[in-house]
Formats: C-alpha cells, sequence, structure tokens
C-alpha cells in the first residue's frame, strides 16, 4: 500500500469514529430531552423544595417534609399525591406496583430520601 492509500484509511477510519461519537451524542441530547418534558414543572417543584429545607433546616422527620412540600406545591396551584400507588409497565406488561412519596401534575416523581434531607 501507498502512504497516500494508508492516509485515506486513516482519514476514513477517523471520519467513521467521528460520525459514531456524533450519533451517539445526538441521541443522547435527544434521550435528555425526553426526560426534560416537564423541566419547568421540574424547576418549581426544586424552588419549593428549596423553601421547604430552608425554613426547617436538616433533621426533621422524612413525613415532615413531604406534608410540607405538598403544603407549598398546592398553594401554587399544583396538583400532588402522597404516598401513591403506581403500576410499573414493561413492554406491555405490568410487572408490578411501586409507592411513590409523591405525584405532582401526574407527571413527575418527587421521592424524598434521608441524605437528601441532611441525614448522614
Amino acid at each position: 500500500m501507498q502512504s497516500r492509500d494508508v492516509l485515506r484509511v486513516c482519514l476514513v477510519a477517523l471520519r467513521e469514529k467521528r460520525q459514531r461519537r456524533l450519533t451517539r451524542m445526538t441521541t443522547a441530547r435527544t434521550h435528555a430531552d425526553v426526560l426534560l418534558k416537564a423541566e419547568s414543572l421540574t424547576r418549581q417543584i426544586i424552588g419549593a423544595f428549596y423553601y421547604v429545607y430552608d425554613r426547617l433546616g436538616f433533621g426533621v422527620l422524612e413525613a415532615v417534609y413531604r406534608r410540607a412540600l405538598a403544603h407549598v406545591l398546592r398553594r401554587a396551584g399544583l396538583t400532588v399525591e402522597c404516598e401513591k400507588l403506581v403500576e410499573v409497565w414493561f413492554e406491555d406488561l405490568k410487572v408490578g406496583q411501586y409507592k411513590v412519596d409523591m405525584l405532582v401534575e401526574h407527571k413527575v416523581v418527587v421521592e424524598l430520601n434521608k441524605p437528601m434531607l441532611g441525614y448522614a
């Protein structure tokens, strides 16, 4: 093989590698867009969480945080269901049930856990 042919093979390989990387990036971006469909709602929930956390501090029981957060979210005009039992589906098959801490606007699941609330 001549040096030109070797160079051409290397350039083709680099182009293919770059194309694969761009395809992965595009796929990841598309997946992220799907995950952030409720971005403004999610931002509202996070803001409400910090509002509650700033006023209650750490070390309070999870149930207290849940009730306070539900109160703040409802006051903002959002639909909140606490300790809701939801069905889990996989490929058109119901595979189980799951109890979520909060379901906001029938779109966003909020799970409160001890590390998030300031416990070690």
